[in-house]
């Protein structure tokens, strides 16, 4: 009994001595799967253990997100889909997120409110204007992958065309609304807008291989904003004015 109690209270040191190892294991540990990004992420230092901690100065392809900082879950490690709370403080994207990563590079983000500031991620104006204003975005539940769009279900508001509102005289506030839904394997996005400019329609659509679709309905209020859109590309069609885009996402603000 003496033989099997000292065994036993072996097997227990060794077991905390392991926990207490993997508890403070550093943050710093995650460092190698940032760098297999390929160069699209950096970050000015890493702190606190793989279980707390906090990506310092962090960037996405040159859009600042600030400090980043996370809380993994122990138990979805069981499960082979890492879980952690993200928060994100100080950069163009602001807000918490429950993250977790599966098989097939799967990402599935649930309970999450941002906010985005337009003006420091975007790279092109709209209609002769600067990007002004944010996008918030609240997030229930969505997934995607390699294979595309899992399952989607957000809202979004944006005041982004407030600005183009106030440059024609049209009202101080031109608010879009809309929310995510998967097409197949496209994520999808639908937003409408109304104020004293007159109101809008937006459609946006996004593939696996990052192929994207837009389209847009203008009914404006006023000459200088109907030629100002017919001055960037819409079209006339029976009283309202539409618009059609195609193209490839090439990173963050495109």
């Amino acid at each position: 009994m003496t033989g099997l109690r000292r065994f036993s209270l072996g097997v227990i040191g060794a077991a905390v001595f392991v926990a207490t190892l993997i508890a403070s294991a550093p943050a710093s540990l995650i460092a190698p799967a940032l760098a297999s990004s390929g160069g699209r992420v950096h970050y000015a230092g890493i702190e606190g253990t793989i279980w707390r901690g906090r990506i310092l100065g962090a960037q996405v392809e040159h859009v600042s997100l600030g400090d980043v900082a996370f809380r993994l879950s122990p138990l979805s490690l069981v499960t082979l889909s890492p879980r952690a709370t993200v928060d994100l403080a100080g950069g163009a994207v602001v807000g918490d997120a429950d993250v977790a990563v599966g098989f097939g590079r799967r990402v599935h983000v649930r309970d999450a409110k941002l906010a985005f500031d337009l003006a420091r991620l975007a790279r092109r104006g709209i209609l002769g204007e600067a990007v002004t204003g944010r996008a918030d975005l609240t997030v229930r539940d969505l997934m995607f992958g390699a294979d595309g769009c899992v399952r989607a279900d957000a809202d979004i508001w944006t005041d982004v065309l407030s600005a183009q509102a106030r440059r024609y005289g049209q009202g101080d506030e031109f608010p879009m609304v809309g929310a995510a839904a998967c097409d197949g394997a496209r994520l999808a996005l639908s937003m409408n807008g109304e104020g004293d400019a007159g109101a809008a329609a937006l459609e946006i659509s996004v593939a696996p291989d990052y192929t994207y679709e837009i389209s847009a309905t203008a009914q404006p209020v006023g000459d200088d904003i109907v030629a100002a859109l017919l001055y960037f590309g819409f079209e006339n069609d029976n009283g309202a004015l539409i618009y059609g885009s195609t193209g490839v996402l090439s990173g963050a603000g495109s």
